[in-house]
């Protein structure tokens, strides 16, 4: 360090810079105060010119690293109506103070309620895209659920928790349609009730219902009691098969005495007291469209083929041989 200097001593410059007098822009004139720190700064060499201040150009920016791991949402409907169907979802990258690194891989899981969780491979999409939108295909049981998740990381090495955090969850709930599908009427001791279920699942009649009315009824008027759900309590209608309910036929999967006759209606309900089927005959004054017709002493209203159009005139005909099936009767093909 100099020691000969004006009160106190100027900068000393770094490479390539020089040490000069302050021009003072106001007073036109280099300042002059007796003081080497106050005349004198760092500048630019400008020989044979005008001084110039140098001005340390500012630092440049940290550099960021992506921190963040990717997020998950699903397209998922919370009811399922079929055993098979697809699990949407979307990963993204998220863009934040810089730049994302890009996907790397993902895993799914699921579980089925009250089960352990089952993991799938790892799957690398490449590329490392910021989105990826997937699709998981998956089939289980009807009136379960199922919860599904997914763990993401990015090529930066940040792994996400399982997504969403609270699992998204299904319950797979297959419409439960179950036909009025023969009706006899008398004599008395061969009086039933014949139910068909045309779809490829048991269905438990657990809660469901059977209701009537008398000829005389009016459509707004209530329905009256027939079968009652306790009647149906654990009672399964196996998938393409029959469920009968008479008098005195034996197997029957309900043995009571049931009491039918000319212009009346039944109407079958689930758990939920929706109606599922409904089937009027005669001169009854509630039906699907029109109704069927009144059967003849022995003879029975037989559904088509399973054929449910919701015109009751239509979908039955008259049967000379009645033949009711339930779910404990094996029935041969001819």
């Amino acid at each position: 360090m100099a020691k000969n200097f004006k009160v106190m001593p100027a900068l000393k410059p770094p490479a390539n810079k020089t040490t000069g007098r302050i021009w003072d822009e106001t007073l036109q004139e280099y300042k002059n105060a007796d003081n080497n720190y106050t005349d004198f700064e760092i500048q630019i060499p400008t020989p044979k010119a005008q001084n110039i201040t140098y001005f340390e150009p500012p630092p440049p920016p940290p550099v960021e690293e992506d921190i963040t791991p990717p997020e998950v949402t699903f397209t998922l409907d919370a009811i399922q109506t079929g055993l098979t169907f697809s699990i949407n979802f979307e990963i993204t990258d998220i863009l934040g103070t810089v730049t994302p690194s890009g996907i790397a891989s993902y895993i799914f899981q699921w579980q089925e309620e009250g089960g352990a969780w089952q993991e799938d491979s790892e799957v690398s999409p490449g590329d490392s895209p910021v989105f990826l939108t997937g699709t998981r295909e998956f089939t289980g049981e009807d009136e379960k659920t199922y919860y599904f998740q997914i763990k993401t990381k990015d090529t930066a090495g940040n792994e996400s928790v399982w997504l969403s955090e609270n699992p998204i969850s299904i319950k797979i709930s297959i419409p439960k349609k179950v036909l009025i599908n023969e009706i006899k009427i008398s004599p008395v001791g061969e009086r039933f009730v014949e139910l068909y279920n045309p779809s490829t699942v048991d269905i438990d009649l657990t809660g469901w219902y059977l209701q009537r009315k008398m000829g005389d009824d009016l459509p707004e008027d209530p329905w009256g009691s027939f079968i009652s759900a306790t009647n149906f309590e654990n009672k399964i209608i196996p998938a393409g098969g029959y469920f009968l309910i008479s008098r005195e036929i034996e197997n029957s999967d309900i043995l009571l005495g049931i009491t039918l006759s000319d212009n009346n209606s039944l109407v079958l309900k689930n758990s939920k007291r929706e109606i599922i089927d409904k089937v009027g005959w005669g001169e009854t004054l509630d039906f699907e469209t029109s109704p069927a017709t009144n059967p003849l002493e022995s003879q029975s209203i037989t559904r088509t083929d399973g054929i449910d159009t919701d015109d009751n005139s239509q979908d039955f005909t008259i049967s000379d041989t009645p033949t009711p099936q339930g779910s404990f009767i094996v029935v041969s093909e001819p």
